[in-house]
């Protein structure tokens, strides 16, 4: 149980840190 718990917790990271580097990308071309 302990397994996928980890490894969708990894996953959400991932997906939100990319969210976050393209919002940034965003920000940076729009400024």
């Amino acid at each position: 149980m302990k397994m996928p718990v980890i490894g969708l917790h990894k996953r959400i990271r991932h997906v939100s840190t990319v969210a976050a580097a393209k919002m940034e990308s965003r920000t940076y071309r729009a400024s």
